[in-house]
């Protein structure tokens, strides 16, 4: 919004140049003609004691002068009103600067009207009245209608910018909104498209290797891709179905792999509450992935409720090599998911011997997020 907009008390919401030019026409007529009906009913008695061209004369030189005076004051009022709103605009909008500009404003009006009446003592000595007219009839009046106009102003101009403000956060938080969702759904594929060629990977090397207990290992995977699919647009489901998903899992990598203990606390599936998809079956694909397990090297691994969340806990039997996505990118993937959507952080432990890591619950009350879809 241009800067010089504000400078004019005429200019309210969606008003144009013609209408700012229509409403001063009107101040300076609404001004002169209720200052002038003023000063007649306040001097009537001077005027019922004269009578003909007399009258006449004395009525139409009040008329000319209260013009002059009224149309100079006006000017002179919406001239102050502009140098308020330049040096009080950026200033914390208050009811009490709002009295503060009127009152400067009134004051101004004021010192214009001693100012006029000074003026017209120089010019008419012998005038002793001009003075308290220009108090009574011009300055009140014109004090009046011009603070009318300058508040208004005011207010409208402050509901405008309001306005523009609450449209220019809507538009942020709508970026923001889809700007969340986009890194959302690349986090989320990124992540069932890693599910998903392990689970192949293993199911192509069971076939080569372990064809009689292939069959029960596709039957696990159908379940497991069944929940993939029910859940695939959902931000969070519930910790239950979470479990039992986990718990396929656990049964194909014992399909797969010796040397591997998978516990689940029976009370998870008791807590009524929220967790990502996939979270924590991918912490445990994390630890067989990262760890060594075989006869000689029992990887245990348990899934414990741990407060308000969910815990992955697992001994260290650290690989030779490290696998070539060692960079600890899905546990990354996890984190950036729950600081995304709910602002949380998950926690991570490694005291050399066990690593842990824990993943928020998202209890009821935290589902008014219309982005929660669940």
């Amino acid at each position: 919004m241009a800067t010089r907009e504000y400078f004019s008390i005429f200019d309210t919401i969606n008003t144009t140049a013609e209408e700012r030019r229509r409403r001063h026409v009107l101040l300076l007529v609404n001004a002169v003609v209720l200052s002038w009906i003023i000063w007649c009913i306040v001097n009537w008695r001077n005027y019922a004691a004269l009578n003909g061209s007399l009258l006449f004369r004395e009525i139409l030189v009040d008329f000319l002068e209260n013009l002059v005076e009224v149309v100079a004051l006006v000017e002179l009022s919406i001239i102050y009103s502009k140098i308020i709103i330049r040096v009080f605009w950026n200033q914390k909008r208050t009811i009490t600067r709002l009295f503060l500009q009127v009152f400067i404003l009134s004051l101004l009006n004021a010192l214009s009207s001693l100012a006029i009446g000074e003026l017209y003592h120089l010019i008419y000595p012998e005038e002793q009245g001009i003075l308290l007219r220009i108090f009574i009839s011009d300055f009140f009046v014109v004090s009046v209608l011009t603070t009318t106009y300058f508040v208004s102003f005011l207010i409208s101009r402050h509901r405008k910018e309001e306005e523009v403000r609450l449209l220019s956060e809507k538009r942020e938080r709508e970026q923001e909104i889809i700007s969340m969702q986009t890194k959302l759904d690349n986090l989320a594929l990124r992540t069932d498209n890693h599910f998903i060629f392990n689970s192949f990977s293993t199911l192509g090397g069971m076939i080569r290797t372990q064809p009689d207990d292939a069959e029960k290992f596709l039957q696990e995977l159908s379940e497991m891709f069944r929940y993939l699919v029910r859940n695939g647009d959902r931000k969070i489901v519930s910790l239950r179905d979470e479990i039992s998903f986990t718990e396929h899992y656990v049964t194909l990598i014992n399909y797969r792999y010796d040397g591997i203990r998978v516990s689940i606390d029976k009370s998870l599936r008791k807590i009524n509450a929220y967790i990502f998809p996939v979270s924590i079956q991918q912490l445990v694909e994390n630890a067989v992935k990262h760890n060594r397990h075989g006869e000689n090297n029992l990887l245990t691994i348990e899934i414990l409720s741990d407060g308000d969340s969910v815990e992955v806990r697992n001994n260290i039997l650290e690989l030779k090599a490290k696998p070539a996505d060692g960079t600890g990118s899905g546990l990354k993937t996890l984190g950036e998911r729950m600081r995304l959507l709910l602002g949380k952080k998950i926690s991570v432990e490694n005291d050399g011997k066990t690593f842990s890591v824990r993943v928020p619950l998202i209890y009821e009350e935290e589902l008014k997020d219309e982005s929660l879809d669940y």
